[in-house]
């Protein structure tokens, strides 16, 4: 539980280095956390799950800071971190579109299908 209290203490530190031991051990209990404040939300029935984003936002700082460091300590430019989030960013642009109505409003105009046979160009 150290290392996990020591990634908040340094939350804003993006320089010096972390060990492997360091950053593993904090992403686990990191982890637990998050899980129980999942499995939290679930049994009080808070479906917006606003205390696992708390918990995330809250935490983002510190575990990028950790990254870094941990860059830092296996000999690469703390920027490669940035690397993870632009994967990420790939992933979620790649998911297809839920065609239902969500919180944020209907799908969006249906795509566009051009009947050549029928066209008036000619």
């Amino acid at each position: 539980m150290k290392y996990f209290f020591e990634m908040f203490q340094r939350f804003a530190q993006f320089t010096g280095r972390s060990t492997r031991k360091q950053f593993w051990i904090a992403n686990f209990y990191y982890t637990v956390i998050l899980i129980l404040l999942l499995a939290i939300s679930h049994i009080i029935g808070d479906t917006s799950l606003s205390l696992c984003y708390l918990f995330s936002i809250i935490g983002l700082i510190p575990t990028t800071a950790l990254a870094v460091r941990r860059m830092h300590d296996a000999g690469y430019s703390g920027w490669y971190v940035l690397t993870f989030f632009v994967l990420i960013g790939l992933i979620f642009a790649a998911m297809p579109s839920k065609t239902e109505t969500n919180s944020w409003g209907p799908m969006p105009g249906e795509s566009i299908h051009f009947d050549f046979e029928k066209s008036n160009f000619a």
